[in-house]
């Protein structure tokens, strides 16, 4: 029976819980509308004091001992409240079952299951790096695409070649490793009769144009090399481009940090600076100094809270990106083997194969070997080093 109290006081829970958010998306309110509001009245509170007990801004308290001991006081009251404000809003946003993050979470499990299930772990660096390798081709058809230049045949010319572009020209790849690959038949127009060439007319391209091929051919153009790791575990690492930004998550994610917090501790410290300069009229009376320093401290309480939760709130969704990014590459992977589009050995195949090769190279090498035949020993060929006894 208490079970039983216990379920229902939890359903009863969760039917509340599921009343007010559905009556906060009647009205467009998400929670970081209530943080907000949250915000506002700290800062009502702060204004309501403030009026009360007639405060001016006294300069003359920058001279005191007490100031900058309240404004330590004060900022310190800032630190403490924006860090727990952001582990508050990471906790929320990373740990509730309803958010965006929880819902990739099961989605990047899936599909690592999938993989791990079909035994496919010890090839994805391989089809990375595949990937890669195209990721770079279409990255520089886009270059060649932004200068106008559509021929992508152009990047199978030798650098030295480039020069020839400044008019039109005629390519014949015989000779070339390019040979089978542009061998098509062409009409002859002295013959009127078709004939197989191997051969690529290229129109004239502009100094840039040429300059820009260069660079392609010289290498210049590059894709950051992404760990297999990276996408194999969920909670690791958490530009326009995903596969750019991936490359650079954890890095990306330190600075984010680091500059959220230097930005709302200067703005904090600011505030602190102009609020302890605040002072009661009259000056010193008591029970307004002890209000006036309650409403400063709530304020920078509830204010450092929020922007913390906020920025909490923001590294979560920096997570949730790159977990989708990375439950996306797995299932391209996952497809890609189930469609047969990338093909691997089982690890029983490559080691069969090892074996049999060592196998071949052992017999090879029994075979090389030639036994020597002892011949019988002539009476002619006895070294004169052997005495014969004589006969008696």
């Amino acid at each position: 029976m208490e079970n039983d109290g216990n379920l229902k006081t939890k359903q009863q829970k969760k039917d509340l819980r599921a009343l007010v958010d559905g009556k906060m998306d009647d009205y467009g309110v998400t929670k970081k509308t209530v943080y907000s509001v949250l915000g506002l009245l700290g800062c009502l509170f702060l204004v309501i004091v403030l009026s009360i007990t007639g405060a001016n801004f006294d300069p003359a308290v920058f001279l005191t001992w007490d100031y900058w001991v309240m404004l330590i006081i004060d900022y310190a009251i800032a630190i403490f409240s924006m860090i727990t404000g952001r582990q508050m809003g990471d906790d929320m946003n990373r740990n509730s079952p309803e958010k965006q993050y929880r819902r990739e979470l099961r989605n990047y499990s899936i599909q690592y299951k999938r993989i791990e299930d079909g035994r496919m772990e010890a090839h994805f660096p391989t089809w990375l790096g595949i990937r890669r390798d195209k990721k770079r081709v279409d990255k520089i058809h886009d270059i060649l695409k932004d200068w106008h230049i559509f021929q992508f045949e152009v990047l199978d010319l030798d650098v030295s070649e480039l020069g020839n572009l400044k008019n039109p020209y005629k390519k014949e790849w015989k000779g070339t490793p390019y040979y089978e690959k542009y061998l098509h038949e062409e009409l002859n127009p002295d013959t009127n009769e078709k004939e197989t060439v191997s051969r690529t007319y290229f129109k004239t391209m502009s100094k840039d144009q040429i300059e820009v091929i260069k660079a392609i051919l010289e290498g210049k153009i590059t894709v950051s090399d992404v760990s297999s790791s990276y996408f194999l575990n969920a909670l690791k690492g958490m530009s326009t481009d995903e596969w750019e930004r991936a490359a650079k998550a954890e890095k990306k994610k330190s600075t984010f940090l680091t500059s959220g917090y230097m930005y709302r501790l200067i703005s904090m410290f600011a505030l602190s600076i102009v609020l302890n300069g605040i002072a009661p009229s009259p000056y010193g009376s008591s029970a307004s100094t002890i209000w006036l320093n309650i409403a400063r401290r709530v304020f920078v309480m509830v204010m450092s809270t929020t922007w913390g939760i906020y920025l909490g709130m923001k590294v979560v969704d920096m997570d949730c990106v790159f977990l989708c990014f990375k439950t996306l590459i797995l299932t391209e992977y996952a497809n890609d083997v189930d469609s047969g589009e990338f093909k691997f050995k089982t690890e029983e195949e490559i080691a069969k194969e090892q074996y049999e090769r060592k196998r071949a190279e052992d017999k090879k090498a029994a075979e090389a070997v030639v036994p020597l035949k002892a011949e019988p020993l002539r009476l002619s060929e006895t070294p004169s080093s052997v005495i014969i006894p004589e006969r008696r």
